[in-house]
């Protein structure tokens, strides 16, 4: 009989004998039992066949649990049940709070997870008080032994058992006979007191067997220059060995495979599947599976839902926006509202969401025609969160609320989901139902407390999708132990790594774990560990074993593990080159666009910004104008510089608006005056939840209007003109809608002035302007017959405060200190006219360029190079210049 073929991932021939008698066969873990079940059925020829005693050894003791049980209704186990991992959790929290009320520890949480695991230890090493008293009773042990014996009252008192309680339960129960099993224990490493009593007990008897017994083919060491390159090297070997042997069984396994999945699966999938990242590309089975899986919270469906049940109190601003842009809420048809919400709370600057703050937004977006009817479920639930979630209730009500809110919000979405998607819904939906377990502590839970429960079953709860069988199995450890293949890879065989560093329990006495041989104690037992683990991957694989190990980390060398380095020595992997691929290419040329359509230009809309971007970059202007892009917006905390520049400019407009000369007013009325200005500027752009950092602001403005009024105060006597004037102009086809901060007159001469808050130069007013509205405005105004004599920038700057700016050739200072006399030196133009003629024409020739769909990549500054850089996945620089080099 053929003991191993097809996709049997088990050596079954030392387990025949067994597996063709009574004998029951117990297995460490699940997915071993499921494995020697499955290869079973493989091999037999009939359609029916004798099933063998097949458990794992965890599900074998809660069947005699069980049994018992039913059996002995006086037993002290019989009407009481087993306390899951968070109940266990939770009342070792609250017997650490009872004890530790006044000094409460620092991390509690990761404390009862250690008590957890300490008391675990203790049972099924069957450690008592006479393992103590050798060592001698300390204040540690006894303060240990005081939440333990608390903890078990607790337990009690509320009908609850661990599973370790229950096996200790049996032992002194259980009774001995000859109708008992031969039992084989199959692949076990470790096997503790407790469970070999059981096995004594409820045995007659039994023995470990090792189903991998004979040595590889070829075993070999494999040094690689680093963790990444050992990533790529072992993904091509398996890719290597699928291209020559299409049916070959191959594992790849990682010790630390629970703490990098991320890494491991990004270096498989460049080599089996390089388009799988790519838009549009649907979702299906690779040709690799993984043993660890991911947690079920970080997962996008399950994150949504979490992100929905938690906004009962603020979230910041990147949930909310998260939540809104998630395909797993919302309805059909109202993707355009929920891009429009994050965009609106996104330019409120705000750092945190609520749901007031949504109501408002659904309140503005419902009075815009195209959001009204998309308005009103999502406005109906926010309505359900407020009236459903305010009042402590049991576990099994929080379930069922939580439920009702998913569905309130249409989670999962309106869109099919694909099959792991229905795996993933289906098993939060089992999740919600273990809530129930939180009422086994007799007490109700607030909401914050059952959303804490929920997120912490779904952190820790692995999703493994079900799949077909893959001819890749991605293991760590302890899932590989037992399994057969015809290939293996180990990888992170170091001496850092492998065997790892002990890790005691840090609540037990590191000399009573060293002298029990618990498991982490000592370097002694790690290696031993590791040495029976590594004697078994030398016989996990029919043809080649290889072993690899990084030769550094960073910049820490490694060495291979002593427990490899006596093996075969293979040439050292280096990182491989990048491996270009001819693909067919369709050539596009960008040196010029479609001209702007009748019914396109109908919908340009904007004034001097649309000239400044075609002044820039062409091309940049062609995807910014005419197709869309637009600058990222991240949030930013605190005030971004438009922020502050905004509210600069509104004092600025406030303190003008009554037009006020300075020489008829005195210092102390200026500063009323400043005072009341940035008053109503910050009353105007702030929201309810930013009042501080505004105030902070005022401080800043108010220091700059003082030292910008002195310099006003310097300048010749001059009247208010205009303030934020508007104009429309045309300049060829295009038209443009202009606004000027501030006109003033002086001696009958027109001065426009430009707020800035940040450096300037009047050489971006020449050649082809980067500033093109003070010119714009000037040329509207002097067409119209109006005595425009100078333009200018008002910097405003803590280092810099100053008029910068150009004129008609009048005596130095007439206008205003700053204003330069339009001269070829200054200017490029003998005078202000030539000037003026000179914008007319530039300005005429980039709105003609702008519509004719003059598209050309050049920059007119490295400064605009360097603000475009935003664009760079359209502009492709780099691209460019490398294509350039490379032309004949």
């Amino acid at each position: 009989m053929q003991t191993e073929s097809g996709d049997n991932l088990i050596n079954l021939g030392p387990l025949f004998p067994s597996l063709s008698s009574d004998t029951l066969i117990l297995t460490p873990n699940n997915r071993l039992k499921l494995k020697i079940c499955a290869a079973w059925g493989e091999q037999q020829a009939n359609t029916v066949w004798h099933q063998p005693e097949v458990q794992s050894l965890d599900e074998w003791l809660a069947q005699n649990v069980d049994q018992q049980a039913r059996l002995n209704p006086e037993w002290p186990l019989a009407h009481k049940v087993p306390a899951s991992a968070p109940v266990r959790r939770r009342l070792w929290a609250k017997t650490l709070a009872h004890f530790d009320a006044t000094h409460p520890l620092v991390h509690p949480g990761k404390t009862a997870e250690h008590l957890d695991q300490a008391y675990s230890y203790l049972t099924l090493w069957q450690v008592n008080a006479a393992h103590f008293e050798a060592l001698g009773l300390d204040q540690e042990q006894l303060r240990l032994a005081s939440w333990i014996e608390h903890f078990q009252a607790q337990m009690d008192s509320l009908g609850l058992y661990t599973l370790e309680q229950s096996w200790v339960a049996l032992l002194e129960q259980g009774q001995a006979g000859q109708s008992l099993p031969d039992v084989v224990l199959v692949n076990a490493e470790t096997v503790s007191p407790l469970h070999q009593c059981l096995l004594d007990r409820f045995s007659r008897q039994w023995r470990i067997l090792h189903t991998n017994d004979k040595a590889a083919a070829r075993i070999e060491r494999q040094p690689c220059i680093d963790r990444d390159t050992e990533l790529a090297a072992a993904a091509r070997w398996a890719n290597d060995i699928l291209t020559r042997e299409p049916g070959a069984r191959v594992a790849l396994v990682d010790p630390n495979l629970g703490n990098r999945r991320a890494q491991v699966e990004r270096a498989l999938n460049r080599v089996f599947e390089p388009r799988a990242h790519l838009p549009g590309t649907p979702r299906y089975t690779p040709p690799y599976n993984f043993s660890a899986g991911t947690p079920l919270s970080s997962l996008p469906a399950i994150h949504t839902a979490l992100l929905a049940l938690g906004w009962h109190r603020d979230i910041s601003l990147d949930q909310a926006t998260q939540w809104l842009l998630s395909p797993f809420v919302g309805w059909p048809g109202d993707q355009p509202l929920r891009h429009w919400l994050a965009s609106w709370l996104r330019q409120r600057q705000t750092d945190t969401v609520s749901r007031a703050l949504i109501a408002q937004g659904l309140s503005l977006a419902g009075q815009q025609p195209q959001f009204e009817s998309s308005a009103h479920p999502i406005a109906q639930w926010q309505a359900w969160m407020n009236g459903n979630f305010g009042v402590a209730t049991s576990g099994a009500n929080w379930g069922a609320r939580f439920l009702q809110s998913l569905q309130a919000c249409n989670w999962p979405g309106p869109r099919p989901l694909d099959s792991e998607e229905h795996q993933q819904v289906a098993q939060f939906y089992q999740l919600m139902e273990r809530l129930r377990e939180a009422d086994w502590l007799g007490q109700h839970l607030s909401l914050s407390d059952a959303l804490g429960w929920l997120t912490e079953l779904a952190s820790r709860h692995p999703f493994q999708p079900q799949t077909p069988e893959s001819p890749v199995q991605v293991l760590g450890v302890l899932e590989s132990t037992g399994l057969h293949f015809d290939y293996v890879w180990i990888m992170g065989m170091d001496d850092h790594q492998w065997p790892p560093a002990p890790a005691p329990n840090p609540l037990l006495p590191a000399t009573l774990q060293r002298h029990l041989g618990m498991p982490h104690a000592s370097a002694e037992r790690e290696l031993q560990y590791c040495q029976s683990i590594t004697r078994q991957f030398t016989c996990s694989a029919r043809h080649a074993v290889v072993f690899s190990h990084p030769l550094r980390d960073g910049d820490r060398e490694l060495a291979p593990s002593p427990l490899i380095a006596a093996l075969h020595e293979k040439e050292t992997i280096s990182p491989e080159p990048v491996q270009w691929q001819p693909a067919a290419l369709e050539w596009l040329s960008t040196l010029c666009a479609p001209p702007v359509s009748a019914e396109e230009l109908a919908q340009l809309r904007g004034g001097a910004a649309l000239l400044q971007k075609q002044s820039r970059c062409p091309l940049a202007a062609f995807f910014e104008i005419r197709l869309g892009a637009r600058r990222p917006d991240p949030h930013n905390p605190g005030l971004n510089p438009l922020d502050r520049g905004n509210l600069l400019h509104q004092a600025l407009y406030y303190f003008w608006l009554e037009k006020p000369a300075l020489s008829s007013i005195t210092a102390e009325e200026q500063d009323q005056r400043i005072n009341a200005a940035i008053d109503k500027a910050i009353a105007e752009a702030m929201p309810a939840n930013r009042q501080r950092l505004y105030q902070i602001e005022r401080g800043r403005i108010r220091l700059l209007l003082q030292q910008w009024l002195e310099i006003e105060r310097q300048r010749p006597p001059f009247s208010i003109q205009a303030l934020e004037q508007a104009q429309e102009i045309k300049l060829g086809p295009l038209p443009l809608k202009l606004r000027i901060d501030r006109i003033d007159q002086v001696n009958g001469q027109w001065l426009l002035i430009d707020y800035k808050s940040g450096s300037t130069n009047t050489r971006h007013w020449l050649a082809q302007p980067e500033e093109p509205q003070l010119p714009l405005y000037a040329i509207a105004l002097a067409d119209q017959g109006k005595p425009v004599a100078a333009i200018a920038f008002a910097e405003l700057r803590q280092k810099n405060q100053v008029l910068n700016g150009l004129g008609a050739s009048l005596p130095e200072g007439e206008i205003a200190p700053g204003i330069a006399s339009v001269n070829e030196k200054t200017a490029g133009a003998a005078d202000w006219s030539a000037l003026l003629d000179h914008w007319r024409q530039s300005l005429l020739d980039l709105a003609l360029a702008l519509t004719e769909g003059d598209t050309q990549h050049t920059y007119s500054s490295q400064q605009s190079k360097d603000y475009l850089n935003h664009l760079q996945p359209l502009l492709r620089d780099a691209e460019q210049a490398t294509m350039a080099q490379e032309a004949p």
